[in-house]
């Protein structure tokens, strides 16, 4: 510790071994423990109040103990070349929701696969870089260029790739990476009744794997590139560093040798979290989940049973680039403006509203602004981006991010009513038989909607199984807790005592004889039997049908939500409005006279 003594300007180091966090500076030091229960990871990520951070293994201590440190990426290449090169056992914390550079870890252990010569090694990783930059392509970044690193021993292959681009966090550069290694499924796919893809697939090696419960290890087919290493708090070895292990190399550029120099400029470069402004882009998952950390890979790995061998990969979605350049061609860009654009007012004030393009590969850009509709429209059409998604409002540069919302989103998802409901199951799209649970839906929110005084809501088909319902001039709800209220109000509402209930209950109540005959003859509801365990009729219709909200979009003040007329990534549907709670997405419509209708109720 003493050679960071005398270092300016100060780092905090954290050591294990006494549970402290200590502030040197050149003349003094000051303790700063952890909080009860806190991961000496998130002590370091609080007390560095966003500096980089890293982690060094402690030499010649059992049980692969750290000391942890924070200081700027200049201050640690500085510390990096005061240690003698067996000293050298540091690793960068990747801090969490920080934008980070596609990294890949590559292992394989030679003597289960024989197959790796160094010629077939260096195809392979050819191949890894030819879909990854096919991959980048897509989201604007045409040839990327990355650094190999190498610490591979007689026993065993060891490469580190880095490529010169930013994704969102860590989290999406694992999306990322599951997204090149289904992209090189599909490549090398077998015909049908050609063999076990594990056993064949270029890509796929053996790898031990500690058995569940036993203290043993068995080999399983799994992706070359390691997809474990996207979670939280995760460690990246600093180029020039090795572990604390005997026999472990330092990793080294490739052609590099010890005896060559240590390059500052390589050392900043290979630092994942080394971000100075550059272009961020997010990357969701194939199903459209957010990317999260996971530490059980067992879903990603292709490791299927012989009973779902014949299970092949999805099929490429619908939305076509020759149907994505017709709809922007066509698309009512001003009616989309006059739903979610800035007013003139808030203009002035510099706040623009967010919006998101995906491509076809389901990778963001986020934080998009434009001044009005025919700016949108140029960029749009310019890039035909797949899907567009809107987000709040924001104002200044994207280190100091200031944010508002003042639209209010409702999502709910037919999907939610599976308990009861057994039409269409999980396909990929409602049908017509359920889209009463849809209608029903738009009568309670859009009657909630003006009960509470907020004026008219704007219903939409989600293009998938459900409906969005917009509602303009919410800024009063631009906060959490006031969004939380909104949402328990709502959840109220179906309970609340005859005398004191909300107008749009009453109003689905008078036709509870139409809701109980859809429940029954429609949907196969059993509503003689529910009505033996309820009150009363009126507590039958309100328990199935009163509408599931997917919260998190309502709570979600920054959340973006796919905009209103576009096309839904999967099933390529249209995400048309509909004017009344009788409207139904099944009936024919002219996309351009929908829109144009919209754009007159808005004006209104």
């Amino acid at each position: 510790m003493d050679r960071l003594c005398g270092v300016a300007p100060p780092i905090e180091v954290y050591d294990w071994r006494y549970h402290v966090v200590t502030h040197v500076r050149p003349c003094d030091a000051q303790v700063v423990r952890p909080q009860s229960g806190e991961r000496p990871q998130a002590c370091m990520i609080r007390v560095g109040r966003g500096m980089p951070a890293a982690a060094f293994d402690l030499m010649g201590v059992a049980g692969a103990k750290k000391r942890y440190v924070t200081a700027s990426y200049e201050m640690l290449w500085r510390y990096h070349t005061l240690l003698p090169d067996s000293e050298r056992t540091g690793y960068e914390l990747l801090l969490p929701g920080l934008p980070t550079k596609l990294y890949v870890d590559i292992d394989a252990e030679y003597a289960i696969n024989p197959q790796l010569t160094p010629e077939r090694v260096a195809e392979m990783v050819d191949g890894l870089v030819g879909a990854i930059k096919a991959l980048a392509a897509s989201i604007g970044v045409p040839n990327p260029q990355h650094v190999v690193m190498d610490s591979s021993r007689p026993d065993k292959l060891s490469k580190h790739l880095i490529f010169d681009f930013f994704l969102e966090n860590n989290y999406h550069c694992g999306a990322f990476m599951r997204r090149v290694r289904d992209a090189l499924l599909r490549a090398h796919e077998p015909e049908e009744g050609a063999g076990d893809q594990r056993k064949d697939h270029p890509y796929f090696i053996w790898a031990p794997e500690k058995v569940r419960g036993e203290a043993r290890f068995e080999n399983v087919r799994t992706f070359w590139a390691d997809l474990k290493v996207y979670t939280l708090h995760r460690l990246f070895r600093f180029y020039r560093n090795r572990k604390a292990k005997a026999g472990a190399l330092p990793l080294l550029l490739e052609g590099e040798s010890l005896e060559d120099p240590a390059s500052r400029a390589a050392f900043l470069r290979c630092a994942l979290q080394n971000h100075a402004g550059e272009p961020v882009f997010q990357c969701l998952e194939s199903n459209g989940d957010a990317p999260t950390s996971t530490g059980d890979i067992s879903h990603l790995r292709y490791d299927v049973p012989d009973a779902a061998r014949g299970v092949r990969l999805a099929a490429p979605p619908a939305l076509t680039p020759e149907r994505v350049r017709a709809l922007w061609e066509d698309f009512h860009f001003e009616a989309l403006w006059a739903l979610v654009g800035q007013s003139p007012r808030l203009l002035a004030d510099d706040w623009r509203r967010e919006f998101a393009f995906v491509n076809a590969q389901g990778v963001w850009r986020r934080h998009l602004t434009f001044a009005g509709a025919a700016d949108l429209r140029a960029a749009v059409q310019r890039e035909q981006p797949h899907t567009l998604h809107v987000g709040p409002l924001e104002r200044g540069a994207r280190a100091a991010l200031q944010t508002q919302q003042d639209l209010l989103v409702f999502d709910i998802d037919i999907r939610d009513y599976a308990r009861w409901r057994a039409c269409c199951g999980a396909a990929p799209q409602t049908c017509a038989r359920c889209w009463g649970i849809a209608e029903f839906a738009h009568r309670a929110v859009a009657g909630f909607v003006r009960d509470i005084g907020l004026g008219k809501a704007f219903v939409f088909f989600s293009g998938n199984k459900g409906i969005h319902i917009w509602v303009r001039g919410a800024a009063q709800f631009g906060a959490a807790p006031a969004r939380e209220a909104l949402l328990a109000a709502f959840a109220r509402a179906p309970r609340t005592q005859r005398e004191r209930r909300l107008r749009c209950v009453e109003e689905l109540l008078d036709k509870r004889a139409e809701w109980l005959r859809f429940l029954h003859e429609t949907m196969g509801v059993d509503v003689p039997s529910a009505l033996r365990t309820a009150d009363n009729e009126d507590a039958v219709v309100l328990r199935y049908l009163w509408p599931h909200l997917d919260e998190g979009v309502t709570r979600n003040v920054t959340h973006a939500l796919k905009a209103p007329l576009a096309l839904h990534a999967t099933t390529a549907n249209r995400c048309i409005w509909l004017p009344t709670p009788d409207a139904s997405p099944f009936a024919p419509f002219d996309a351009r006279a929908n829109a144009e209708a919209l754009a007159r109720a808005l004006a209104e």
